[in-house]
């Protein structure tokens, strides 16, 4: 592919992490080499739940503006969490966090979005 695309496979491997993350619902499986392959996969919604233990891990880790983006989107597009309610966490998110320096917003912007999605996904269990 790097050479098709007049590339370095680094930015290959770039491109297909930052697309097609798990995060955005999908798992790359790739082997380099003759008969070498990349695989996509896109997750179906009942494998990653929104309440699975590593959803909760990663909201437990720093996360940049864009990741949590990503993964309001994916709860959106599960049915987890409606586009409203969407909106409105990436607006808290903005307002609450833009005027603190990385790493410091980062930390800020996880712990926010966990809480906030805590309270809002076990409010849709009830």
């Amino acid at each position: 592919m790097a050479e098709k695309f007049r590339c370095a496979p680094s930015q290959i491997n770039y491109v297909l992490e930052t697309r097609f993350s798990q995060d955005h619902g999908f798992i790359i499986e790739s082997r380099r080499g003759g008969g070498g392959f990349i695989r996509i996969i896109r997750l179906d919604s009942a494998e990653s739940e929104p309440t699975d233990e590593r959803f909760w891990q990663d909201l437990s880790q720093p996360m940049s503006f864009k990741k949590a983006e990503v993964i309001l989107e994916r709860l959106v597009d599960q049915g987890a969490i409606s586009k409203r309610e969407a909106t409105l966490i990436t607006r808290v998110l903005k307002e609450e966090t833009e005027q603190i320096q990385t790493p410091f917003g980062d930390v800020v912007r996880s712990l926010i979005m966990r809480s906030v999605l805590f309270v809002v996904l076990n409010a849709k269990e009830d």
